[in-house]
């Protein structure tokens, strides 16, 4: 078969497989714009109560090694192999690499980090790209994007593992939206990311271009394989106008970190604080179910929870869904199927509504209630943020803890908190005792001093001429107006602790500390009083 048809046949591959159109966030072809109103608004993925971290955090070049201009026997004969497995072979690229992870401060630190969570997810990869066909060393490419972190976030808003942008994910059969976000999901995320990787290998016919293809965008890969006529990864990463430096060291970087890790010792390795392995039994559970209560029962704190369920966004099973197969430790599914009927479930009371008014567009309904754009339009089927008319009904999303709206608004009434406090118990806060000034503490945000104050952040920003959301510590705030809503007072009672007044009032407890200016190693008493926000 000549080249011209042997590329030809290549093209008409690309041309009938679903990924073509698909681009990881890093890639030359970005994915689609969805107008230019939604650069007005927050931007970016939706708030989440979950804490994320940098998807990864070494550099994407060492500099040009110094590179031999002929190929060697063992990179001919990998490149052969790597129509069917992922080689690991060595050369200047592999060890420029190994002695980054090896020599380096930074280097050795990620390393070590990376090889700790390769302990708890890393055996559960391997697994699922064997059942899925590829080769295991493709486990390693997750190492890279993520350090086998789910948390893993880019700047540009890819997440999991994986490090799928978000209409990749969708594309994928990953469903994203308020309360979960299955990128994050390990096996869920693991299976999509075969499934890509299968059809970037269906195209090139090699797993080192797959994997390039993967950070770089088939199309950019198509194109460099159609002008250099050549297939050979290492041939294309010698030109130096081919890819650009962070593909060009994707593949020798998933080789040196598939190296250390199957011999940690061997590169000096030794004393590794390798994480638990995750280990779970899944049980179907109500909608609107904390994760902490779930905890409660099979005796697992909150940390581990959050680890077994990485998807769900806001340590709540989702509130719009029949039922939901959440993660529990291994050894606990029966305890808790036998008390799953102490768990509170709640369907309603999560959203508000709002009606467009002639000329709001996105971003004002945005800054109102303060909820990213990207969510309204995925909780409401919009697909272009311009398309909007007025009298059009918008469903918002709410802080299900707080139960409170940043807005009010009559359409919305909120289930009434449980073990409220008698008519004795209770007493109104006068307007007098509300501070007219606030001083910014360090991790203070605009939404959390406008709830601390029962404030529209809208309010809050006009009072001193704030444009953005940044704010300093030790700035002085006014407290705009009349408070939206005032605080009544708590008795605390014997056996009483934060958590359970937290979760009673439907008050997020951090909320409930900043309202009561709680100091770290303050106790909590009984007969003392908590001012508790009337919802």
């Amino acid at each position: 078969m000549t080249y011209r048809k042997l590329l030809g046949g290549l093209l008409g591959v690309a041309l009938l497989c679903s990924c073509a159109s698909l681009r990881k966030s890093n890639a030359d072809d970005s994915e689609g714009d969805d107008g230019a109103e939604i650069a007005l608004g927050d931007g970016g993925a939706p708030e989440e109560d979950v804490i994320s971290e940098p998807a990864d955090d070494t550099p994407e070049d060492l500099g040009d090694p110094t590179q031999t201009t002929a190929r060697s026997i063992s990179e001919i004969q990998a490149d052969r192999d790597a129509q069917n497995t992922f080689p690991l072979v060595q050369n200047e690229f592999v060890d420029q690499w190994i002695r980054y992870f090896t020599e380096t401060k930074a280097g050795r630190k990620t390393m070590e980090k990376w090889l700790g969570r390769k302990h708890r997810y890393g055996d559960l990869i391997f697994k699922t790209m064997q059942e899925d066909g590829l080769p295991t060393d493709l486990t390693y490419l997750a190492m890279i994007e993520s350090g086998f972190s789910p948390k893993a976030t880019s700047p540009v808003g890819a997440a999991g593992v994986w490090q799928f942008m978000p209409q990749t994910g969708k594309n994928y059969s990953m469903e994203i939206n308020h309360w979960y976000d299955e990128r994050r999901d390990i096996v869920a995320s693991t299976h999509a990311a075969a499934r890509y990787l299968k059809e970037l290998h269906q195209i090139f016919g090699s797993w080192y271009l797959a994997a390039a293809s993967y950070n770089a965008g088939e199309g950019r890969t198509m194109r460099i394989v159609r002008e250099q006529r050549t297939r050979n990864f290492w041939e294309l990463a010698r030109g130096k106008k081919n890819y650009r430096k962070e593909t060009q060291n994707y593949v020798p970087k998933i080789i040196a970190s598939a190296m250390i890790s199957k011999n940690p010792e061997k590169y000096g390795f030794t004393n590794i604080a390798f994480e638990e392995p995750l280990k779970w039994e899944t049980v179907d559970v109500p909608p609107g179910v904390d994760l902490r209560a779930i905890g409660d029962i099979v005796k697992a704190d909150g940390e581990t929870m959050q680890l077994l369920n990485p998807e769900l966004r806001r340590g709540i099973t989702p509130p719009d869904a029949d039922s939901y197969k959440v993660r529990v430790p291994s050894g606990t599914a029966e305890l808790l199927i036998a008390r799953k009927d102490e768990l509170k479930s709640r369907k309603a009371g999560f959203f508000i509504t709002h009606k467009l008014k002639r000329g709001q567009t996105l971003s004002h309904v945005s800054r109102v209630y303060g909820v990213d754009i990207r969510t309204i339009m995925d909780l409401n089927n919009i697909a272009n943020a311009k398309r909007l008319r007025a009298g059009q009904v918008l469903q918002i999303p709410v802080d299900y803890r707080g139960g409170r709206s940043r807005k009010n608004t009559s359409t919305w009434k909120p289930e009434s908190a449980p073990q409220a406090p008698s008519a004795r118990e209770s007493g109104d806060e006068s307007d007098a005792t509300r501070p007219t000034t606030y001083r910014v503490k360090s991790g203070d945000n605009l939404s959390s001093i406008a709830r601390r104050f029962g404030v529209k952040i809208a309010d809050l920003r006009a009072a001193n001429g704030i444009k953005g959301s940044a704010l300093r510590a030790g700035q002085t705030l006014r407290i705009p107006g009349k408070p939206q809503a005032s605080y009544k007072l708590y008795r605390v009672r014997r056996g009483d602790t934060l958590t359970r007044i937290s979760r009673a009032h439907k008050v997020p407890l951090g909320e409930l500390k900043a309202i009561n200016d709680f100091e770290r190693g303050r106790e909590l008493r009984a007969g003392d009083r908590l001012r508790i926000p009337k919802l």
